[in-house]
């Protein structure tokens, strides 16, 4: 395995005595974070995620700090040794060094991702996986007893979906329910509640560089106009979803927006740009509005009718209330109303008040990215899959690649 340490350089010529390894990393995690606790823990952090999580990352991370401790020399100290100021003066001279920037950067995401630091920017999060009861919590898994190991598949299905996230897990449902046998394939395996709903590092929507939690660690291979590149997770290009049964829906944000009338004649409404294949839809939101209105009733989608000049026309209003307005939500729209706009709720596929056996949202403040502590988010695996598996015409495989 490759270590930090194995990169940094021996002794350093001089009278200055040598930083150990550790004691330039703590010196960096105190220096960057401005930490007044024991920087102990951001260091173990730092070190897993260079070892474990990206040991890519260790050259660059071992290139960075001998280029701040050679800094630190030039004034006279070693960067371990020097006084806070002096530590930041250090940091300064380097601030157009790109490798410093990123560790810097990296020490910064450890750093916040430690929930007894966030305090220090005034953040408290709502109700945790650790706030539920833990048999609440345990019935929120209750999905992985009903899936089928690779070897009881059957011999024949009807049809195949591939994937089970908001496209694979509706079609896999419509198909059962209309009597066909049907078998979802996810190359993913379930991963628990409280594991998607801990680590903010770990974390598909974050911007840390590292693998979400349950996602696998072999790169993808993207083809573009300068040829084919391989992305790991965590790089921007590789994707924001989940990698579980249930796909992206088990952290999205939710939004439920139709299409409205103009975004199906886009090349009328706006016009065709030279050299773009830019077309009106062969269907307008009418042909679709009874679909709409079908998936707002039968997923659950709470909000308000209304306010909205750019929406067609409705077949009735949506299944649930909009949540409550928070302090948040009225100080946009005082500023929005100053600024001559409007605002209206936005629709969530997220339970306003108890719906089809789930609870109703308490607030957590951390949909995006995160499972929700409580099922009030509708998502395929609280909708769509227990309702292919209880029509029994349906078989639903996990950490299954079709290819």
């Amino acid at each position: 395995m490759h270590r930090v340490d194995d990169d940094l350089p021996g002794d350093v010529p001089g009278e200055l005595p040598e930083d150990s390894p550790e004691d330039l990393l703590t010196a960096l995690v105190e220096a960057v974070t401005a930490r007044t606790r024991d920087p102990a823990p951001a260091v173990r952090a730092l070190r897993e995620v260079l070892t474990g999580d990206r040991p890519d990352w260790a050259a660059r991370a071992a290139r960075a700090l001998a280029a701040l401790e050679a800094a630190a020399r030039a004034r006279g100290t070693t960067f371990a040794a020097a006084p806070a100021q002096q530590r930041l003066a250090v940091l300064e001279d380097l601030r157009a060094d790109a490798d410093q920037r990123w560790l810097a950067a990296l020490v910064q995401d450890v750093h916040h991702a430690d929930p007894a630091t966030w305090a220090e920017v005034g953040w408290r999060p709502g109700t945790t996986v650790d706030d539920v009861d833990p048999d609440a919590l345990a019935a929120l898994d209750d999905l992985a007893r009903s899936l089928t190991p690779p070897q009881r598949v059957a011999e024949r299905y009807d049809v195949v979906v591939v994937g089970s996230g908001a496209g694979g897990g509706v079609a896999a449902w419509k198909l059962a329910a209309s009597g066909r046998r049907v078998l979802l394939v996810e190359r993913a395996a379930w991963t628990g509640t409280a594991a998607l709903a801990r680590d903010h590092l770990r974390n598909p929507r974050s911007p840390s560089g590292l693998a979400g939690t349950g996602e696998p660690r072999e790169p993808r291979s993207l083809l573009t106009p300068a040829g084919r590149s391989l992305h790991r997770p965590g790089d921007p290009r590789w994707g924001a979803n989940a990698m579980t049964v249930g796909g992206g829906t088990r952290l999205y944000g939710a939004q439920a927006w139709r299409f409205a009338p103009d975004d199906f004649r886009m090349a009328t409404r706006y016009g065709v740009p030279d050299g773009s294949a830019l077309a009106d839809w062969p269907i307008d939101h009418d042909d679709l509005e009874p679909y709409y209105d079908e998936a707002e009733w039968e997923l659950g989608v709470s909000g308000r009718a209304g306010g909205d000049p750019w929406a067609g026309p409705r077949s009735r209003d949506y299944p649930m209330p909009p949540l409550p307005a928070t302090a948040q939500v009225a100080l946009l729209e005082r500023g929005a109303r100053a600024l001559g706009l409007g605002t209206l709720p936005v629709p969530l596929l997220v339970n306003s008040r108890p719906r089809d056996g789930r609870g109703a949202c308490v607030r957590c403040t951390q949909c995006v990215g995160f499972a929700c502590p409580v099922g009030a988010r509708g998502g395929s695996h609280t909708t769509a899959l227990p309702r292919a598996l209880a029509t029994g015409a349906c078989t639903v495989v996990a950490g299954a690649r079709a290819e």
